[in-house]
């Protein structure tokens, strides 16, 4: 979904909810948040705010009523039943929330508190109130220990020699089983599909940085891209070396081959109505989900990213160099990476008689 889709959608969430939220939400514009992660945010406030209405702990008609109040005395007691509505949401066919997902509301919810405590200001300076209960709210921990997430993504990841098969097989195989009126569009656009997955196995970059990347951006003599990082902060990211003749095919015949002119600045184009137009996150998702589920494995950009981790973790047994190359300000979630690269374990258990 590109990013005028979002904006559109945020609009009209934004007519459901109270005024301060569309002050947070201008607050987060302005501190360059993505338009998806504003969505994502705001979404999870219509869910919140309808609970409250519905377990009528707050006394309104509609959301776009719950007053300023309602969130300064809110009770703790009222977070953690939420908590657990979301925790019962995902154990029913219908809505599966992983841990993950609660976690992700529960900080939507911070976000949102922080803001109105902290960092609002009223005509005389100060924020709308004081009391700030999400910070007595704590997340969710994992049902399964590190080394067991770790090692489920490891199967689902194209490390080591699986991520050069993988483009093989996009550049060798996959075309044999195509039909002719599918070979077509599969020869319009296979140095592209190849570029934009090469791109994220060898950087690691996220879904929203690929898309909105720029021509100018891609600097093959010094093997670097440059993106904006979450928060709006540009990055310049290395590229691993392998990838160097991928991306320098699909710059060559990217003029040529989507008709772009100077206007056109972004790196990943598609030909639509025989003009070049930035591909879009979906469009991307949907090209890697094609390939791979033809592979063998359906992959996501994410899981690319995770690929990259996972070998630069290998090599150099660093977590503070993992957490530079994927944009993380902290070694937090890359000891994951740790667990899904450590053999040594599973050797000493084959020695076993």
């Amino acid at each position: 979904m590109d990013q005028l889709r979002y904006l559109e959608l945020c609009e009209q969430r934004l007519t459901s909810l109270p005024d301060y939220v569309r002050k947070f939400y201008i607050n987060r514009q302005a501190n360059a948040y993505s338009s998806a992660t504003l969505y994502q945010y705001l979404q999870e406030y219509v869910r919140f705010f309808s609970w409250l209405i519905d377990e009528q702990i707050v006394m309104v008609a509609e959301p776009r009523l719950i007053p300023l109040t309602a969130l300064e005395k809110m009770k703790l007691e009222d977070i953690e039943l939420y908590k657990i509505y979301l925790m019962n949401k995902r154990k029913t066919n219908h809505h599966k929330l992983s841990f993950q997902a609660v976690n992700r509301s529960i900080n939507a919810l911070n976000a949102l508190w922080y803001f109105l405590t902290i960092e609002a200001e009223q005509a005389d300076g100060e924020p709308y109130f004081y009391r700030n209960v999400m910070k007595k709210v704590k997340l969710l921990k994992s049902s399964e220990t590190m080394a067991t997430r770790s090692r489920h993504i490891g199967q689902k990841l194209l490390t080591g020699d699986k991520k050069h098969a993988f483009i093989d097989f996009m550049q060798m195989t996959y075309p044999k089983q195509l039909s002719n009126r599918q070979l077509a569009s599969y020869q319009q656009n296979c140095e592209r599909d190849v570029a934009i997955c090469v791109l994220a196995l060898t950087t690691g970059i996220r879904l929203s940085e690929l898309a909105q990347a720029n021509l100018a951006d891609l600097k093959l003599e010094q093997l670097t891209v440059t993106v904006i990082r979450k928060g709006g902060q540009q990055d310049t990211v290395p590229i691993a070396p392998w990838g160097q003749p991928y991306l320098e095919e699909y710059v060559q015949i990217r003029q040529t081959r989507y008709a772009t002119t100077a206007n056109e600045h972004a790196l990943f184009v598609a030909k639509y109505r025989g003009q070049a137009k930035r591909m879009s996150n979906y469009a991307i998702e949907k090209l890697v989900a094609k390939y791979s589920e033809a592979f063998g494995v359906r992959l996501t950009p994410h899981k690319f990213r995770h690929t990259l981790a996972t070998d630069l973790m290998a090599a150099t047994h660093s977590e503070t160099i993992v957490a530079t190359q994927l944009g993380q300000t902290t070694t937090q979630a890359t000891h994951l990476y740790t667990h899904v690269v450590d053999d040594e374990q599973r050797a000493a258990m084959d020695k076993m008689e």
